[in-house]
């Protein structure tokens, strides 16, 4: 029989970086006036705070190049985000709307 692992609760820990994450972004969503500026933003902190749990985890599964799946969605999701902040600020420069 296996050895019982400690567990990390990844969902307790999620939800409250996602309220954190909410509460830090009420200011900023009144002042910023670029439509998914804080949406993005707040998906960047999320795959960023993702991939960092991803770590703790005791589950050592391997999905690809060392990484898990869970992490490589964070990764994706925050090259997304990067992606999308990049085109709103060149955008912006242009003087183009979204």
């Amino acid at each position: 029989s296996a050895a019982p692992q400690p567990l990390l609760p990844v969902q307790l820990i999620t939800a409250a970086l996602l309220f954190a994450g909410g509460r830090a972004a009420l200011y900023p969503s009144l002042k910023w006036s670029g439509r998914g500026t804080v949406f993005c933003a707040g998906l960047l902190a999320y795959s960023l705070g993702r991939f960092v749990i991803e770590f703790w985890r005791y589950d050592h599964r391997v999905f690809f190049l060392g990484f898990s799946d869970g992490q490589l969605f964070a990764l994706a999701a925050g090259a997304c985000a990067i992606a999308a902040l990049l085109f709103m600020l060149l955008a912006g420069r242009r003087g183009g709307t979204l």
